[in-house]
């Protein structure tokens, strides 16, 4: 997926005066981001050495400051350089974030073999869990939902 991430923010910062390339490919590379996030959360999740509510505070933490950073960058580089560099610089971000997780796959595999090992990758209330948490519900809210329904 970091490919084709990086494909796309090459394509928008090449064609910033062509409003079509930058709508398709700003759609096109909002979908790879959301399934990358949604993989790349779960796998950090899945081999973080901390618990899970550490774990989640961490890396939200993390992505929150890149957001931060994202806001106010980008303006900084258009001003000091041209329109194309913060795309460029983009692009760079995603390749050492592809190159970054290259790193993580011994500790996938492992985690991986443990959650199978352990027979499924969950039940329908784990997945609902998970759901919860990654759309911003507060954890195990769906399961207090749930316990209240069956008083």
């Amino acid at each position: 997926m970091g490919p084709a991430l990086t494909a796309f923010v090459v394509l928008i910062g090449v064609f910033t005066d062509n409003r079509w390339v930058v709508i398709t490919r700003m759609i096109a590379s909002g979908v790879v981001a959301g399934v990358n996030n949604t993989l790349t959360t779960q796998a950090v999740m899945l081999v973080a050495p901390v618990e899970r509510p550490v774990a989640s505070a961490a890396y939200g933490f993390v992505r929150f400051i890149g957001g931060g950073l994202a806001s106010y960058a980008p303006g900084k580089m258009v001003d000091h350089w041209s329109i194309h560099v913060p795309f460029v610089a983009g692009a760079i971000a995603v390749l050492i974030g592809v190159a970054v997780l290259t790193t993580g796959h011994g500790p996938l595999s492992r985690a991986d073999a443990a959650m199978a090992a352990d027979g499924a990758h969950g039940s329908a209330d784990d997945v609902a869990g998970e759901i919860a948490d990654e759309f911003g519900g507060a954890p195990d809210a769906i399961d207090f939902e749930k316990e209240v329904g069956r008083r």
